[in-house]
């Protein structure tokens, strides 16, 4: 695209001495506009629409792209089903629509209509559409149709069930809140590859159900995508509310998640990230918050009455300081080298009891839950103030510190040799065990809190392996023991390094 003009008569009016041959011009008429191609030898005949002429006569024509491109200089409404009877009519037109800068385009769905059919979109920027209704909640009819994403990649959950989708697209403002009751549907809302989505608060999905089993989740974000829906509502899905995936971003802080018979009322899975602080997950059948693979900022969350509270795998990080787990069946389960932290979070207005909470062993197939394939290591769960003993992250001016270090340590087959044994009340600021295949256990106050293992990440000069493993910060009113573990099946040499203080 070489240019813009506002009108089809500046189009005609360029001279050709000044055009090449295919230059593409696109003409933001308010009804007429359109993306033209400049071919220098036609001798088409001109309608005014599809075909113009230069006004300098003779060889040469402008041609048509095809569709139109409409100019929006004013805010709009239009009306769902009296002027589109759809909403995938009214965002297809929405699509050939070029709006000026803080220009606004809203489809209004009338008091009393029930949907007919949902929508994709995909690859384009409707981020300046608004999706609005005249009634507080917006039904579907029976035989809403739906749409599919089953030709994209395999990676990401697909399904021909889905009500509202953006695929690699801004989507509209979402400002209605939709009841799915009555429609087998797998997805209420969904956005694919890089899309991103608005929803305003207290609106959203409720009730996606599918009929066909086990099945239906409120709101699928996928694949890169970025949703900010804070304060917003997903409630009453029939296999969780919400599942966040494969690299994607959510904010879902202060939204009601409450209330699914399946899965959890929040999944964070494959590298995701998600905000959610004092969200209600509470009434989750199954789970409350389910993370695997991905990080989860929760603080504050409502985990009442859920089968799982919480549960942390193969890799999570979660923070959900200052929880509420009143009447959880299992308060935490944590493992495959997850950490979640819980400081100040409470069951009953007491402090959460860690006999209520599982830390996982790997492949143990703990059996509340389905097994899954865990990264070596066993879970941390760190209670702060709760629980003496737990790990902590020092916040506070760090004070000179003592070295405790070691090297070619001859450590036995599997065996363990302790490599720092402190007592009082200590802090731990950090540290490092090396050797060619290493793990670590940290008891601390009589805790076994960290039993963990590593893998080669590389090799000497002499082409001999070398691992490394991290001793995390953690502080004991006690004792703090760390064990080097030789995980080799024949004698090797360790070696290690650890910074400590006294009180802080």
């Amino acid at each position: 695209m070489t240019r813009t003009l506002d009108t089809l008569a500046e189009l005609t009016a360029l001279e050709k001495a000044n055009l090449v041959d295919g230059e593409k011009v696109l003409v933001l008429d308010g009804t007429t506009g359109g993306i033209f191609t400049w071919d220098e030898g036609s001798t088409a005949t001109a309608d005014g629409g599809t075909v113009l002429a230069s006004d300098e006569g003779g060889d040469g024509r402008w041609l048509r792209g095809s569709g139109k491109i409409y100019r929006l200089t004013v805010n709009k409404t239009v009306n769902v089903p009296t002027d589109y009877e759809t909403l995938q009519d009214a965002l297809d037109w929405a699509s050939s629509v070029v709006a000026d800068q803080r220009v606004t385009l809203t489809v209004n769905i009338v008091s009393g209509h029930a949907l007919t059919s949902g929508f994709r979109v995909e690859s384009v920027d409707l981020s300046f559409v608004k999706i609005t209704s005249d009634d507080a909640v917006v039904t579907c009819a029976s035989g809403m149709n739906l749409v599919s994403n089953t030709d994209l990649s395999s990676d990401i959950p697909r399904s021909s069930l889905i009500g509202f989708l953006g695929v690699r697209t801004r989507m509209p403002a979402w400002h209605i809140l939709v009841d799915m009751a009555g429609v087998s549907a797998q997805t209420g809302y969904q956005i694919d590859y890089q899309s991103d989505g608005v929803v305003a608060p207290g609106k959203g999905v409720l009730n996606t159900a599918w009929s066909g089993g086990i099945g239906g989740t409120n709101c699928r974000v996928t694949s890169g995508s970025r949703l900010q829906a804070p304060q917003s509502t997903w409630t009453g899905a029939k296999a969780g509310n919400v599942g966040v995936t494969l690299n994607a971003f959510a904010n879902f802080q202060t939204a009601d998640l409450s209330a699914t018979d399946n899965e959890a009322c929040l999944d964070v899975s494959r590298g995701s990230v998600v905000h959610a602080k004092d969200a209600d997950l509470s009434d989750g059948v199954y789970a409350g918050l389910y993370v695997r693979r991905a990080s989860a900022s929760v603080e504050g969350i409502d985990l009442s009455n859920c089968g799982i509270g919480l549960w942390g795998a193969i890799g999570a990080t979660v923070r959900a300081s200052n929880s509420t787990f009143d009447g959880c069946s299992t308060d935490v389960i944590c493992g495959g080298g997850s950490w979640i932290s819980l400081g100040r979070s409470t069951k009953s207005a007491a402090a959460l009891d860690p006999a209520n909470s599982i830390v996982e062993k790997p492949g143990s197939g703990t059996a509340v839950l389905r097994n899954f394939n865990a990264v070596g290591g066993y879970g941390c769960i760190s209670y702060t103030d709760n629980l003496a003993g737990s790990l902590e992250l020092l916040t506070a001016s760090t004070p000179s510190l003592t070295t405790t270090s070691a090297s070619l340590q001859s450590v036995g087959a599997t065996s363990y040799a302790t490599a720092l044994n402190l007592s009082g009340r200590r802090y731990l600021h950090g540290g490092a065990i090396y050797g060619s295949d290493v793990g670590v256990k940290i008891t601390i106050d009589g805790v076994v809190v960290l039993n963990d293992g590593s893998r080669a990440i590389g090799e000497d000069s002499a082409g001999d392996d070398i691992a490394v493993i991290a001793i995390p910060p953690c502080k004991c009113e006690s004792s703090i023991i760390v064990e080097a573990y030789n995980r080799a099946s024949t004698t090797q040499n360790l070696g290690w390094k650890f910074y400590h203080s006294g009180s802080l």
